[in-house]
């Protein structure tokens, strides 16, 4: 929750947390419901990180690595029982 921007802000950070926040999914799901929310208003270019279309590609992305990591971990560790 912290690292992905949730609770503080995350545009301003630099070294391992910006590395660290631009791993998590939750960054750019968060980032996405900001455009939704914020589309046609002033503030949206000081809100919003990404655009959507990069959010999006993110999301999915990530969504493909973790699901093929998981299930490749699961699979060994059943064979292994």
């Amino acid at each position: 929750m912290f690292l992905s921007g949730a609770i503080i802000t995350i545009s301003n950070s630099s070294g391992a947390l910006l590395v660290l926040s631009r791993l998590m999914p939750m960054t750019y799901c968060l980032d996405l419901a900001r455009a939704v929310v914020y589309a046609g208003s002033p503030e949206y270019a000081s809100v919003v990180m990404f655009n959507p279309l990069v959010n999006c590609i993110a999301i999915c992305a990530l969504t493909t690595v973790c699901l093929i990591v998981g299930t490749m971990l699961f699979a060994r560790s059943e064979k292994n029982r």
